[in-house]
């Protein structure tokens, strides 16, 4: 942490910060990460029963793709609770630094989870020409911007904890400043191509006319979701533009409207909406409507057939 110069000027809190919010936010995180397990569990239990056994490859790499979602659910909680302990004890250091990285960084776990699960869906739907950058690296493109972000906000984060003076404190915030950008570009190429495919998914896909409405209520979750985490990475931006003496680092208020709402939000927005736009539901319904092409050579039997259940 900063010392010499640098400790005239940088202040770990300055506002008397709340112990019972701190506590009451990690909790509800803790909720949300357990909501989240049951949701995914339920309905990775109703895919077996619908699918036959050879659709468990597809099954388990779905699963893997939100991981880094509870991931950043359980980081989120753990950051809150050592942001207790920090207020609970503000001579200790570690808590602080801690607190500070795993909320700085937990979003763009989240956001991981929405390029790979978004991806999944243009492919099921035939729809990846919809992507504004190259079909075949759409995800992977997002998914490194996603990374690069992270580590970059990592990288500077480290180095305002380890600061000796003030100019290695702001060339640190400066660094969180361009992983937070580098974050908010990708999010806004991310939400173009989900608003075009939302757009267009029923000119371009031949399969959409035939399935359930889950994919509109996940492309819609997701869009809900990405507009949240978008929010939040503006507001941290501008307050390590600001500075440690600026408006917004300067009121606690902003760091549980700005951040904590709006990661508990994107959590539970996707845990109520999960049975309604539920990608294992796509994807079933599309094996389903590939097999019976198959067998039939005919779309329109397939709307016919009672295994189909458009709920």
């Amino acid at each position: 942490m900063a010392t010499g110069d640098a400790s005239e000027s940088f202040q770990k809190y300055r506002y008397d910060p709340s112990k019972a919010a701190a506590i009451a936010v990690c909790a509800t995180f803790g909720v949300l990460f357990i909501s989240m397990i049951i949701m995914i569990a339920t309905s990775v239990r109703r895919f077996d029963k619908m699918s036959a056994s050879n659709k468990r490859k597809v099954r388990n790499f779905t699963i893997l793709r939100f991981l880094p979602f509870l991931v950043g659910i359980a980081i989120e909680a753990v950051g809150y609770g050592m942001r207790y302990m920090s207020v609970n004890d503000t001579d200790k250091l570690t808590p602080y630094i801690l607190q500070s990285v795993f909320l700085l960084v937990a979003p763009a776990l989240f956001a991981a989870t929405i390029y790979m699960v978004f991806g999944q869906m243009l492919h099921y739907l035939q729809c990846t020409k919809l992507s504004i950058v190259p079909a075949r690296w759409s995800t992977t493109i997002f998914v490194i911007g996603d990374v690069l972000s992270f580590f970059v906000q990592g990288a500077g984060a480290g180095i305002m904890a380890n600061a000796d003076t003030s100019s290695e404190s702001k060339t640190g915030s400066n660094i969180i400043v361009v992983g937070l950008f580098v974050q908010v570009a990708v999010f806004g190429f991310f939400m173009i191509t989900e608003l075009r495919f939302l757009l267009r998914v029923k000119r371009t896909s031949a399969i959409v006319p035939y399935l359930s409405l889950h994919w509109r209520t996940l492309n819609l979750t997701l869009l809900g979701i990405s507009l949240l985490i978008l929010i939040r990475s503006l507001v941290r931006a501008i307050e390590f533009i600001q500075g440690n003496k600026g408006f917004i680092i300067s009121h606690e208020y902003f760091l549980y409207v700005f951040d904590a709402l709006m990661m508990i939000l994107a959590s539970l927005v996707w845990i109520v909406t999960f049975k309604f736009g539920d990608i294992f539901k796509i994807i079933y319904e599309v094996k389903l409507l590939d097999s019976f092409k198959e067998k039939s050579g005919d779309d329109a039997s397939y709307m016919q057939t009672e295994a189909f259940d458009k709920k």
